[in-house]
């Protein structure tokens, strides 16, 4: 933080921050951190930050914590999705981890939500998809980024 400060940067988007998730052994945490814990650590990482004149931009993780936990952690939302086509209705089996109350909230608190679109043709779709869900639109911001038929 102190570095992308000292850069100018205005906000750091932290990634992983959904490790315990993926850090699951039957039923256990193998590095040992609790849910409770690891929230107290991006709770103090985003205070820090916030005394820095940085903003913290959470990516992904929207099933981790509650609306009302996150937002006053983080200043924006980076969320990656995909699709095989260009249909908003197969969206819904490639978006299954996401929480959309989560993204809801942080667009309605007037926060970007940036989403990288990853698949075929599907930058329409994720947006069609997000309203459907009822996402305010007006700071999101999507890219897409597709993929060679077959890759």
């Amino acid at each position: 933080i102190d570095l992308m400060k000292q850069a100018g940067y205005k906000g750091v988007e932290v990634d992983n921050i959904d490790i315990l998730d993926n850090d699951m052994k039957n039923g256990k945490h193998l590095s040992g951190i609790t849910k409770e814990k690891w929230y107290g650590f991006l709770k103090d990482l985003s205070q820090y930050a916030q005394q820095q004149g940085v903003t913290l931009i959470q990516k992904n993780a929207t099933d981790m914590y509650k609306p009302s936990e996150m937002l006053p952690l983080f200043g924006g939302m980076s969320l990656e999705t995909h699709s095989v086509n260009n249909s908003s209705s197969n969206l819904h089996s490639n978006t299954t981890g996401i929480q959309w109350d989560q993204v809801k909230a942080m667009a309605a608190a007037g926060n970007p939500v940036m989403v990288t679109q990853y698949g075929q043709g599907a930058c329409n779709s994720i947006k069609t998809y997000m309203k459907q869900k009822g996402v305010n639109m007006d700071n999101v911001y999507v890219t897409c980024q597709s993929h060679k038929a077959g890759g």
